[in-house]
């Protein structure tokens, strides 16, 4: 389910989203199935996505939330764990820019490190972390970005902004295609479209976006190569942490849509846990 709505099915769990350790508990029940080895789930995108935060949630259970730090970029491999017993690791890798510095610099990629995994792996998942274009900005302001151009208005270059790094996310996960394509064993793909706060009142087209186009042409690849039986994908969106859209000197760039509330978060969060555990029990 791409995204969860009040006055859906979902809402018969409103109970439990009182209590959010009910949420862990879920997730907990799903890799509690896995009876053998130790789960290795890679998590990949373009910088400024959520990538670590969703780390951090990962690690927290799907409780706390509010305890999650704010969308940032890291420059390394990042492991998360989930608490208790559960032998299960969220390997993050730095943004695909981070990633081609890297490799422009030095051999062997943290990304490549990521590739290595997933060859050896009998069974993997696979996170790929999108988000609409609505990639972090590390500059002070939108005037120092590489794209913006003399006289252009601060609506323009959002637009611009979000067109450009929509196709980055495309070309990150073309990048990837490859190496997941030839894992010796079964994968399953998540792909995580994060700050729905900022992006709500467009849901329709977003889902489009990825379900149709060069998203959806790219998944296929996979698929394809993998066969239906060793190969698993799932749509889901989710608002992490929310907060405005700013540049690094807190310009705001667009705010939450308006009438986006915790609730809402809640209940999409909720939706990410109950479809990574279908994932991982398979």
């Amino acid at each position: 389910m791409f995204f969860v709505e009040p006055g859906t099915a979902m809402n018969l769990a409103e109970a439990l989203f009182e209590r959010r350790g009910k949420i862990r508990q879920s997730v907990v029940r799903a890799f509690n199935h896995i009876k053998r080895g130790h789960i290795g789930i890679m998590t990949f995108g373009t910088g400024g996505t959520g990538k670590t935060t969703l780390g951090h949630l990962f690690t927290q259970g799907f409780t706390n939330q509010n305890k999650v730090p704010t969308y940032d970029r890291s420059i390394n491999i990042e492991e998360f764990k989930m608490p208790g017993d559960l032998v299960c690791t969220m390997y993050t890798a730095p943004g695909q820019e981070r990633h081609q510095e890297e490799e422009n610099a030095s051999e062997g990629s943290n990304w490549s490190k990521l590739y290595q995994r997933i060859a050896r792996s009998k069974s993997v998942g696979i996170i790929n972390v999108v988000s609409f274009g609505y990639h972090s900005i590390r500059t002070l302001d939108y005037t120092e970005t590489n794209i913006y151009k003399e006289g252009m208005s601060q609506e323009e270059f959002l637009q611009l902004h979000l067109e450009k790094r929509k196709l980055k996310e495309v070309e990150a996960l073309s990048e990837i295609v490859p190496h997941v394509s030839a894992a010796p064993g079964k994968v399953w793909m998540m792909t995580v479209v994060t700050k729905q706060d900022l992006w709500w009142n467009e849901r329709i087209d977003v889902e489009r976006f990825y379900r149709q186009g060069a998203y959806h042409k790219e998944i296929e690849k996979i698929k394809s190569r993998l066969g239906a039986a060793n190969f698993q994908h799932e749509f889901v969106s989710v608002s992490l942490v929310m907060d405005n859209f700013t540049t690094g000197n807190k310009r705001l760039l667009k705010p939450n849509t308006a009438g986006y509330d915790d609730n809402l978060r809640l209940l999409n969060q909720a939706n990410l846990a109950r479809v990574m555990g279908s994932l991982i029990k398979g």
